[in-house]
């Protein structure tokens, strides 16, 4: 069931990310936007690999939520400040 839940999240996120990409971020300078962002997805990939062979898996799920609260948290605030500030 958690596999089937994350797929969804998946498929929901990658259309709506591509949406979003185009109509926000200029044609000349996407693929350099998006080169940045893979940055420190990249980072945070090999920090969470070297940190899974010694942290208890208490510790490591724990961070995988925390860092999914902040996500969701971001995505629900920044849309509102974005549009507050351009009106």
């Amino acid at each position: 069931v958690a596999f089937c839940c994350f797929e969804l999240g998946l498929g929901l996120y990658w259309p709506a990310i591509a949406i979003l990409r185009a109509e926000l971020v200029p044609d000349d300078i996407r693929s350099t936007v998006a080169s940045l962002f893979r940055v420190p997805l990249n980072v945070l990939v090999v920090v969470c690999l070297m940190v899974i062979g010694w942290a208890p898996e208490v510790v490591v799920l724990s961070a995988c939520c925390a860092e999914l609260a902040l996500c969701l948290w971001s995505s629900a605030t920044l849309p509102l400040a974005r549009y507050r500030i351009l009106g």
